[in-house]
């Protein structure tokens, strides 16, 4: 089945053939024009051209033709008639030019794409100059794979094979740079995409293992490199209550409170793209996030759209108010006004 970039690179490919062929029909153009007018200035049944037309239009010097049979009294035009000519052709192509190059750049980009998409997601241990050097991540190719989040982008971090890897920010101008735009507008680059440090977009069963290694990362589970595996790692599991409270560190009252509320399930990570440490209190499809620190006001979600939710800025939350996220409650001096707004919510 054919891709949708690879219409697109078919279509960019005959853009790019005709605008060629423009410029090449162009010139025929002028050269007749000036061999009819140079017969009518030196009223020659014919002219001989003394250089080529790409020659006349890119500078030459000399005279341009030589008449055949001319009749008296005629001259050649003014050289200030044919730079004129010159001139025009010159602004023509400069146009033309801009397009072809432009082309040629989305051309490119989507042949990377394409040969980035056959590659395979694997965490292993490698270098990438503008990150570090020597660290484990999660790779495809010779670049890391980046969770876009806007002017940020997550990728996956550890030095040591028995330390687990980590999510870490760092500016998406830094990575991706010039190549931003057109990842946007041809790979459909978007919040929440997996993509190398070109922007290339991974897709189809690649997206869904990056996905999975990622959403585990996030939700707190350790993911530790082991070279010789197949994946490159594993999970270390650990032992829970059914509700996930078993081993958690509970930081203030809020997030006390909230475990005494009987959630279905706590889950611990990273959200809002800040890597603000956080737990998520599911209660059936209603779910609670209170930060580590109690200054960070609570975020409140429809479980269902929660793990697509949590890679967004808590800026991006309260301006845009996607589907899904149900607002915030701020941490009041007085704690009955916190604690009632959280009833309010589960039992609404």
């Amino acid at each position: 089945m054919v891709s949708e970039l690879e219409v697109k690179l078919e279509k960019l490919r005959k853009r790019k053939d005709s605008l060629n062929n423009e410029i090449e029909e162009e010139k025929k153009s002028i050269e007749e024009d000036i061999k009819e007018a140079l017969k009518k200035y030196w009223g020659a049944e014919d002219v001989k051209f003394s250089c080529s037309i790409d020659e006349f239009l890119n500078g030459f010097g000399g005279e341009i033709a030589i008449p055949i049979k001319p009749k008296k009294g005629f001259y050649p035009p003014s050289r200030k008639a044919l730079d004129g000519i010159r001139s025009d052709y010159q602004e023509f192509k400069a146009e033309v030019d801009a397009e072809i190059q432009d082309a040629d750049k989305q051309i490119k980009f989507i042949e990377g794409a394409l040969g980035f998409g056959r590659a395979s997601p694997k965490v292993e241990k490698s270098s990438f100059s503008l990150i570090d050097s020597k660290f484990y991540s999660l790779w495809i190719g010779n670049s890391p794979v980046f969770l876009y989040e806007g002017e940020k982008i997550a990728y996956l971090h550890t030095k040591r094979k028995d330390d687990a890897l980590e999510i870490k920010r760092i500016n998406t101008k830094k990575i991706i740079g010039d190549d931003r735009a057109l990842a946007i507008s041809l790979s459909n680059l978007k919040k929440g995409s997996f993509c190398n440090e070109k922007g290339y977009v991974i897709a189809g069963e690649n997206e869904e293992i990056v996905a999975n290694i990622f959403e585990q990362v996030l939700t707190g589970k350790k993911i530790l490199p082991r070279p010789k595996t197949a994946t490159g790692y594993v999970v270390k599991t650990e032992h829970r209550h059914s509700n996930g409270t078993s081993e958690i560190k509970f930081r203030h009252w809020g997030q006390i409170y909230l475990a005494k509320s009987g959630p279905d399930k706590i889950t611990e990570g990273q959200l809002l793209g800040s890597g603000g440490s956080y737990k998520a209190y599911v209660f059936g499809n209603k779910t609670v996030v209170e930060f580590d620190q109690p200054s960070r006001a609570t975020y409140l979600f429809e479980s269902d759209y929660f793990n697509k939710l949590r890679i967004w800025y808590r800026s991006d939350l309260l301006t845009r108010k996607p589907e899904g996220f149900e607002g915030r409650v701020i941490h009041h001096d007085d704690r009955d006004d916190w604690k009632a707004s959280i009833d309010d919510f589960l039992l609404d």
